[in-house]
């Protein structure tokens, strides 16, 4: 496995930066909600207002899925690359881009509260 990361350092290093996005996300959230007394606002869109709130807890809940989600991609990745150059290069690009939506859902979060 480590030689495999070794051998993949444009994977290697999307994946960190996703990895990074992600954990850099809830670090994030943690440091603007931490003083907040009541609920935050999870969910809210223009038509009906506030439609969830939660706790620090479910946004903890959001990244550890989240990161978990980079890992397992990243793993996968590894496995594709060997066999084939593209594949593996598809789950990064997908992996890395779907970290950046999860950090502009956690910016979203924040600025609602």
């Amino acid at each position: 496995m480590i030689r495999k990361m070794s051998q993949s350092k444009v994977l290697s290093g999307v994946f960190l930066a996703s990895f990074g996005l992600v954990s850099g996300a809830v670090i994030w959230a943690y440091v603007a909600t931490k003083n907040i007394e009541g609920p935050i606002v999870v969910h809210f869109n223009n038509s009906d207002g506030i439609s969830q709130t939660g706790t620090f807890f479910d946004l903890l809940l959001i990244g550890v899925t989240s990161a978990v989600m980079v890992v397992v991609n990243f793993i996968l990745a590894l496995e594709l690359e060997a066999r084939d150059l593209f594949l593996g290069k598809i789950v990064a690009a997908a992996t890395f881009f779907l970290s950046i939506l999860i950090f502009i859902a956690f910016a979203a979060i924040i600025s609602v509260n």
